[in-house]
């Protein structure tokens, strides 16, 4: 890939890097006991920072950047203390939700017994890919930004979304993207069995916007 190909494709590493956070803000909430992060960020890399390590590296007419720039999409979780830090990966939040790929994932900390300020830097980059059934939620992430944007140019205040909580993972995603229960339904089928009911899913049982303000 090109750097003109990634620009032209920018838009779908930022998504990328929003599913991510989605994924790891799902997965903090069946655990409410791990610290959660100050912030959280998601983005991709913008032309100007690309182009300056392109040419840095003199790759600039490369046709292969993606294997030689492990950053094109990107997040930051920052944590108070570095203890919030530790409790947070001993969660394994990212490592049962993320392909991590160990060869190139790099950690910092400080050296030395009085480093300097400089020196006092400490981080995690993780290289990471997404597992099999993670494109789904991703592209169940773009359904339901799709319809929040429909909404928003038509002038409406909010979107309502159906999920059975049946389908865990399509229940934790609304959670993590914002989306809060306004109201319970009880459904009973007979006989009970999955075939009424798909347990494992990324889908709506309905939706709709709300009338203008």
């Amino acid at each position: 890939m090109t750097l003109d190909e990634y620009l032209q494709q920018q838009g779908t590493y930022a998504e990328f890097a929003a599913t991510v956070i989605h994924i790891v803000e799902a997965g903090l909430s069946l655990h409410p006991d791990v610290p959660r992060p100050l912030t959280s960020q998601s983005r991709a890399k913008d032309a100007v920072s690309l182009g300056a390590k392109l040419c840095e590296r003199e790759l600039l007419v490369s046709r292969d950047i993606e294997t030689e720039i492990k950053d094109l999409a990107g997040c930051r979780l920052i944590f108070y203390t570095n203890s919030d830090a530790d409790r947070f990966l001993q969660s394994r939040i990212v490592f049962d939700n993320f392909v991590v790929d160990w060869d190139n994932t790099k950690i910092h900390h400080a050296v030395g017994a009085e480093p300097k300020v400089e020196e006092l830097y400490r981080a995690r980059h993780y290289i990471i890919s997404m597992k099999p059934d993670s494109e789904n939620e991703m592209r169940f992430g773009q359904l339901l930004t799709a319809c929040a944007s429909l909404a928003a140019n038509e002038g409406l205040k909010q979107v309502v979304a159906c999920v059975d909580a049946g389908r865990p993972e399509a229940y934790r995603h609304l959670l993590s993207m914002g989306f809060r229960v306004q109201r319970h339904g009880v459904t009973m089928h007979c006989p009970n069995e999955d075939a009424a009911v798909a347990r494992h899913g990324w889908s709506l049982t309905s939706w709709r916007s709300s009338t203008p303000s």
